[in-house]
């Protein structure tokens, strides 16, 4: 019998590194695994945990009462009797927790990644945490200048949230941590041109961006950029999966069509944005769907695929086996695999693709979280995608993602002009504004065809007035647009 959780964990383990199979993702999940892989340790936040979880929707937990909390902090010498009462503490837990759990990623039962920017915050929290490992990783096998400026910046505890929370902060009690495995060899060991590029590109972008922070006196500024980067890279990494693994599909890593028309979406370049998002989440789409059907041939011949039972999720099967949501998904996955044995017989030869796209359906309609609701949702919140409500989404970047990718493009007090700031752009990150001829060939190279090159010109304009409301931009009395970036705004 053919299982799908194993085949999932065969291609992340080879192919993908982390595994994005939440639709819970969000940005604090990959600051806290990224901090924790950084720092090479966790940390216990119990006390932490049990103050600022002051109450849940059923009730109050056990040793998360007043009186449990206030003795603990009696016990180990972190309050004054004689100063603040028990009653004292009592408006204090959700104001912190409103602080440390800005995100909305604090709970209990291991569930924890703090709004925080200190080594003592570190924890071992299972949610979304692997995909900011992954980047960690990369960015120290590439020995990157920004691995340290984060390092430095985790052992600062001079921020106004570290001091506020030392005294509920237990740094002595520390677990190493090391990754499960190494993820990385992918990354560096390919020789396929275009993708190599867009990798060493990224760290250079990397490097220049460590270069800005370095010189911030803002450490949590420092680290919110680091972390807007990071997810970034993550996206950028499931996008250009497919060039990597798949054969023929080498030339085309997805571009990123950056749309500055905020007020519209109907318009040309709004809508050229738009496919080029639902390119990439096509792409990622096919990686797995090949994937799927390559570990799908080291179990079973492509001969013998047809007289295969339809593949089964084991934890769903050992949970619930006779609900009738698994069921009901059991039916439709017999259904999508009937299907797929009768498009195979129709094929001409590589039938077996027809069976991993099967296989990805299932997951796709089976799980909660797959890989394009990760990408959507780590896109809306890291300020790359928009709009929130909708499916459809577009690159329209909101401030600080706009500013940490030029960040990365521009050494500090360095100045180029337009045309060096765009080649830069698509140099580094696969990302086109418009205006330049080479823009309107590579959107018709991804299969997107009707682009209106005066509404490009447009939005490389808008894009120029973005820039010189940023102060990173101003026209020079012959008219040319000079852009130079001395460092990150607070």
């Amino acid at each position: 019998m053919v299982v799908i959780d194993d085949l999932k964990k065969k291609i992340e383990r080879e192919y993908v590194g982390f595994s994005p199979s939440t639709a819970s993702i969000k940005p604090v999940h990959i600051a806290n695994g990224m901090f924790r892989t950084i720092l090479g340790q966790t940390v216990s936040t119990k006390v932490l945990n049990r103050f600022v979880i002051s109450q849940t929707q059923k009730g109050v937990k056990k040793g998360h009462e007043l009186d449990a909390v206030y003795k603990i902090l009696l016990d180990n010498n972190q309050i004054d009797a004689k100063e603040i009462r028990k009653e004292d503490i009592k408006p204090l837990r959700p104001l912190l927790k409103k602080i440390v759990g800005a995100d909305s990623a604090v709970f209990t039962e291991g569930m924890e990644s703090y709004t925080a920017g200190f080594s003592g915050f570190a924890t071992k929290d299972r949610i979304g945490q692997d995909g900011g490992e992954l980047v960690a990783e990369w960015l120290q096998s590439c020995n990157s200048d920004l691995f340290e400026i984060i390092k430095k910046s985790l052992e600062d505890s001079s921020d106004t949230i570290s001091t506020l929370c030392i005294p509920l902060l237990d740094v002595t009690n520390v677990t190493a941590f090391t990754p499960p495995y190494n993820r990385t060899p992918f990354l560096k060991n390919s020789r396929l041109k275009s993708y190599k590029q867009l990798w060493d590109g990224m760290l250079l972008a990397a490097n220049t961006l460590s270069k800005h922070l370095d010189r911030h006196p803002n450490k949590l500024l420092r680290l919110r950029f680091a972390v807007l980067f990071s997810c970034f890279v993550i996206i950028r990494h499931l996008t250009s999966l497919e060039a990597r693994f798949v054969k023929g599909a080498g030339k085309y890593i997805p571009p990123f069509l950056l749309s500055f028309d905020y007020r519209s979406s109907n318009g040309s370049v709004a809508r050229a944005s738009l496919q080029t998002y639902a390119r990439a989440c096509q792409s990622v789409a096919r990686f797995y769907a090949w994937a799927f059907s390559a570990q799908l041939l080291n179990l079973v011949d492509e001969e013998e695929l047809s007289n295969t039972d339809p593949p089964i999720y084991a934890t769903k099967q050992k949970k619930s086996p006779q609900s009738k949501k698994n069921i009901k998904e059991q039916m439709e996955a017999a259904e999508i695999w009937s299907l797929a044995v009768k498009r195979a017989e129709e094929r001409d030869g590589n039938g077996s693709i027809v069976y991993g796209e099967a296989i990805y359906d299932m997951m796709a309609t089976q799980q909660e979280g797959d890989p394009i609701k990760y990408l959507r949702k780590l896109g809306l919140l890291s300020g790359l995608t928009y709009p929130p409500n909708q499916t459809s989404q577009r690159f329209v970047p909101k401030q600080d993602m706009l500013e940490v990718l030029i960040l990365g493009l521009i050494e500090p007090g360095e100045s180029i002009d337009m045309l060096a700031l765009q080649e830069r752009l698509y140099d580094r990150y696969r990302i086109i504004i418009g205006g330049r001829q080479e823009d309107e060939k590579i959107l018709m190279d991804n299969g997107i065809y009707q682009v209106d090159a005066n509404a490009m010109h447009q939005n490389r304009e808008l894009f120029s007035a973005h820039l010189g409301r940023l102060d990173f931009a101003r026209l020079l009395a012959d008219g040319v647009l000079q852009i130079e970036v001395e460092g990150p705004h607070d």
